[in-house]
């Protein structure tokens, strides 16, 4: 995939049937929403071969890196053995590099390379226009109201 253009993301993803008993509950919403955020997400990378886990964790090693893979673990909230695999294919496409930490000889430092920075800045435009395409309804308005909310309501619940 060329890193200078993010992929289209015009192939359909069909939307939820909601149930209408479960419609009012925030939970079942939260959970279709991020249902159909994470299919469009997997359409814009796939031909990539890489997922929304994998940009994920090398967006955590960039803001804090380099980092160790257990302080990502605790920080990404993703179990150690997905972890572990998520790193290897970023360190196997050529985008991470795993160091040893010169505070502790046992454990790795993981940094992203000058390839995993570009390929961050592509799948950043590919993943920011996937979720256009989920929010196409809303106004510029009503989705940072969104955004707002959300946030709140994790910070609420940390």
């Amino acid at each position: 995939m060329p890193i200078d253009q993010p992929p289209e993301t015009d192939r359909p993803v069909a939307g939820p049937r909601l149930s209408p008993s479960l419609s009012n509950h925030v939970g079942y919403l939260l959970g279709q929403a991020h249902l159909q955020a994470f299919a469009l997400a997997t359409l814009a990378l796939e031909d990539d071969g890489l997922t929304p886990k994998h940009f994920g964790a090398l967006t955590m090693i960039s803001e804090g890196g380099p980092v160790s893979q257990s302080a990502l673990v605790e920080r990404s909230r993703i179990d150690r053995s997905t972890m572990v695999t998520v790193i290897d294919d970023l360190e196997a496409a050529g985008y991470v590099e795993r160091r040893r930490n010169p505070a502790d000889r046992r454990a790795y430092a993981l940094e992203v390379t000058p390839a995993g920075a570009e390929w961050l800045r592509w799948a950043g435009r590919a993943l920011r226009a996937a979720e256009g395409e989920m929010t196409h309804g809303l106004s510029v308005d009503e989705r940072e109201q969104l955004v707002g909310l959300l946030q709140r309501l994790l910070a609420g619940s940390a």
